[in-house]
């Protein structure tokens, strides 16, 4: 008999947060200061396209729905990427995605 014994509601629980740990951490990618390290400071060098690199302000108070866009259309041209958005508050109105 097991000294320990563990209940199947705790035994479920255990095994359902291991489960989505190990597939989140599959799916993290290494980053330096929220970029690839082969970025160089080069907005689009990469594939990657910083908001702030557009002149996005992140403030919550500036529309920074132009800056948006502006990252999203050279991405889009280029084949894709990633729009890379820092941390911030960026109030904004319709985007278009093509």
């Amino acid at each position: 008999m097991n000294p320990n014994p563990i209940s199947r509601r705790n035994w479920l629980g255990r095994m359902t947060a291991a489960s989505l740990g190990s597939g989140l951490l599959a799916g993290i990618q290494p980053v330096a200061a929220g970029l690839p390290a082969n970025n160089n400071g080069q907005t689009g060098a990469s594939g990657i396209y910083n908001i702030k690199d557009f002149g996005a302000a992140g403030n919550g108070k500036t529309p920074d729905t132009k800056a948006l866009q502006s990252a999203i259309d050279p991405c889009n041209k280029n084949g894709g990427g990633v729009v890379f958005v820092p941390p911030g508050m960026y109030p904004h109105y319709q985007l278009h995605h093509l």
